[in-house]
C-alpha cells in the first residue's frame, strides 16, 4: 500500500456518528482507523475494507462477527464488534479499542524471551477463545502475534483477545487439501494436505508459546519443510537449508535451557510449560491436547506449587479477602491483613530477578506499633551490588533479605494504600498464619 495511504484516511467520513481521529494501521485489505463513537463517547477501532475483488470475503467475515456477537466478549476473549455495515465502495466493521498486539509487544521487548506468567495469561485466554469457537463448530485457521490483542497491558499485563475472523471456516466446510494458516504457525496435516479439524488452531497455538519463551519463531517459515519437525524429515529423508536460530535438538532440551540460574520453583514452572508445548505440537492431531485439556494443564493451573500451607498462591479459586496482583513477571496474591495479625510473613513465590541471584525469601514483622484502623507497611526488597547474601542451601541461592520498613500511621489512604504500592513496587505473596501458628 502507498505510504501517503498509511497516515490518510482511505474515507473522509464513515458516517454521522463516528468521528475519524488516527490511521492505526494500514495493509493490503485496507485501514484500520481509530474513531470517536459519538453516540457513547466511546473509542472504537474501525476497520476499512476496499470491496472490490474481495466481496464475498468481506460478507463472510461480517457473517461471522455477526455470530459472535451474542458471545460474551471478556469471557471468551473474542474481540467485541460493535457493528458492520456497507456503504459505498467500503465495508465498516467496528470494534472496541484494543492496546497493542503480541508482535508489538514482542518487539517492544526486543524479542527477549517473554515472563513465564505472561505466558500462562496469554495462552489461558486464546485457549478459552478456541474452545469457545470449536464449541460452536469453527476453526480461527489464522493464529499469528499480529492477531492476539493485549487488551490493556498496564491496568490488565497480558490478558489478551483473538481477532481477525476473515479466514474462519467452518468444521463441515474443511476439504482434504484446503490450504489454511500462516506458514510458520502451519499444521503438519495441513502441510500434508490431510484432512484436518480444529486441532490445527492448537498448534498455531503451540508455536506461539514457543516463540514468546524463545523470543523467536520455533520454525523459519521460508518453506514447507522448514515448518515441520525433526521427526518428519528424518523419517521423509528429506534436507532443506536450515536458518533456525536456535541448536538444540529437540523441545525436551528447552525445559532445563537458559541464560540464568533459577529458583526450585522456577525450574519446575518452565519445566510444565514445554510439556505443555510438547503436547500443543504433537504431530498426530489425535492425540494433540484440546483447548479445554490446555485449561486444566498443571502450568496453567499451577497444580505443581508446594509451598508452604499459609501460602495462597497457586490456589485454582481464591478465598475471599484475597487480591491478584500481576505485573510484567509476577502474579502476586495477597491476602487482607489485619491490625490484630501478630506476625505478617512475605515470601517471594516467583518471578525474574537480575542475576545477582534468585530464590524464594521470606521474612516476618511484627506490627506492634499498630493502633490506629488505617495503617500501612512498606516492604521493599533489596537486590544488587554491595548487599551481602544471605546463606544458600543446597538447593538453591539465597537472595539479600528484603529491607522492611515499620509499620506506620497514615491517617488516610489506610489499607488501600498498601494493595496500590504492592502493585507497582512489590511481588510477593503475603501470608497470614491463623491464630496458634507460627
Amino acid at each position: 500500500m502507498p505510504s501517503v495511504l498509511k497516515s490518510q484516511p482511505l474515507v473522509n467520513t464513515i458516517s454521522d456518528n463516528y468521528k475519524i481521529l488516527i490511521v492505526l494501521g494500514a495493509g493490503s485489505f485496507g485501514q484500520v482507523l481509530k474513531c470517536l463513537k459519538l453516540d457513547t463517547a466511546e473509542t472504537v477501532a474501525v476497520k476499512v475494507l476496499r470491496n472490490s475483488n474481495a466481496d464475498e470475503l468481506n460478507m463472510r467475515e461480517m457473517r461471522m462477527l455477526k455470530k459472535l456477537r451474542c458471545m460474551d466478549s471478556d469471557k471468551s476473549n473474542i474481540v467485541r464488534c460493535h457493528e458492520c455495515f456497507q456503504r459505498s465502495d467500503r465495508t465498516f466493521m467496528v470494534f472496541e479499542m484494543l492496546d497493542m498486539s503480541l508482535h508489538e509487544y514482542m518487539d517492544k521487548r526486543e524479542w527477549l524471551p517473554a515472563p513465564l506468567n505472561g505466558i500462562r495469561t496469554v495462552i489461558k485466554d486464546l485457549a478459552t477463545a478456541f474452545d469457545t469457537l470449536k464449541g460452536i463448530g469453527l476453526i480461527h485457521t489464522d493464529l499469528k502475534l499480529d492477531n492476539v490483542m493485549l487488551v490493556d497491558h498496564q491496568v490488565k499485563p497480558f490478558r489478551v483477545k483473538l481477532i481477525d475472523f476473515g479466514l474462519v471456516v467452518k468444521t463441515s466446510e474443511v476439504w482434504k487439501g484446503l490450504v489454511v494458516q500462516p506458514l510458520r504457525h502451519r499444521a503438519p496435516e495441513v502441510i500434508l494436505g490431510r484432512p484436518f479439524n480444529a486441532a490445527i488452531d492448537v498448534w498455531s497455538l503451540g508455536t506461539v508459546l514457543a516463540e514468546m519463551l524463545l523470543g523467536f519463531p520455533l520454525f523459519p517459515g521460508n518453506n514447507e519443510y522448514d515448518v515441520t519437525p525433526l521427526e518428519f524429515r528424518l523419517e521423509t529423508k528429506l534436507k532443506t537449508s536450515d536458518d533456525r536460530e536456535y541448536t538444540f535438538s529437540s523441545l525436551e532440551e528447552l525445559k532445563t535451557s537458559s541464560t540464568h540460574n533459577k529458583t526450585s520453583f522456577q525450574a519446575e514452572d518452565r519445566k510444565a510449560c514445554v510439556e505443555l508445548l510438547q503436547d500443543m505440537l504433537q504431530m498426530d492431531q489425535k492425540k494433540r491436547i484440546t483447548p479445554k485439556q490446555i485449561l486444566a494443564h498443571p502450568f496453567i493451573t499451577r497444580s505443581y506449587l508446594n509451598l508452604s500451607k499459609n501460602c495462597l498462591y497457586g490456589l485454582k479459586e481464591l478465598p475471599a479477602g484475597v487480591i491478584e496482583v500481576q505485573t510484567d513477571e509476577r502474579t502476586v496474591l495477597v491476602e487482607e491483613a489485619t491490625k490484630e495479625s501478630s506476625v505478617i510473613r512475605t515470601q517471594t513465590v516467583q518471578g525474574d530477578t537480575p542475576s545477582s541471584g534468585k530464590a524464594e525469601i521470606a521474612h516476618e514483622i511484627k506490627p506492634e506499633s499498630i493502633t490506629d484502623e488505617d495503617w500501612e507497611i512498606s516492604i521493599v526488597s533489596v537486590i544488587g551490588k554491595g548487599h551481602s547474601e544471605a546463606p544458600k542451601s543446597s538447593s538453591e541461592e539465597s537472595l539479600p533479605a528484603p529491607v522492611v520498613s515499620e509499620p506506620r500511621k497514615k491517617k488516610k489512604k489506610g489499607i488501600r494504600g498498601f494493595f496500590s504500592r504492592m502493585r507497582r513496587n512489590f511481588f510477593s505473596c503475603f501470608c497470614v498464619p491463623g491464630q496458634g501458628e507460627e
